[in-house]
């Protein structure tokens, strides 16, 4: 349950320091990447998986809303979190190899699905978005 979470966990963040930090930035890439929060970033995910974005990411993205690829990802986002947190901290619960599978294929479709959104600007967003919303939400 953790490898599949962790896979699209870090594929995301690796995502976010690498259109972020260029040039001799890239030094600082691995203290950047360890700035981002994982209850943060699901309650990112929730709002972009619902298909809405706070006030805040709607001038950036022309106010258009999130695609379906942008919603497949955030929503095994949150999926795939919660799954970890139930093995890692729910010891009465257990997984099947069948489930483990399906969450295998649910991080795996995500991250394809990411591929087709991960240069976009809706891609950009949900990226700066996972860091940064808690901060920006509250500047008006």
């Amino acid at each position: 349950m953790s490898a599949a979470y962790y896979s699209l966990f870090h594929l995301l963040v690796a995502d976010a320091a690498s259109s972020m930090l260029k040039g001799k930035a890239v030094s600082i890439r691995p203290v950047f990447q360890r700035a981002f929060a994982h209850a943060h970033m699901k309650r990112v995910a929730q709002s972009f998986a619902g298909g809405t974005v706070s006030d805040a990411w709607k001038g950036p993205m022309g106010g258009a809303s999130v695609s379906e690829d942008l919603r497949q990802v955030a929503s095994a986002f949150v999926s795939l979190q919660e799954a970890r947190h139930k093995a890692d901290y729910d010891l009465s619960h257990r997984f099947s190899r069948g489930t483990a599978r399906v969450l295998i294929d649910i991080a795996e479709a995500a991250a394809g699905s990411w591929q087709n959104v991960r240069n976009d600007l809706e891609g950009q967003v949900f990226l700066t978005a996972l860091l940064v919303d808690d901060r920006i939400s509250r500047v008006k």
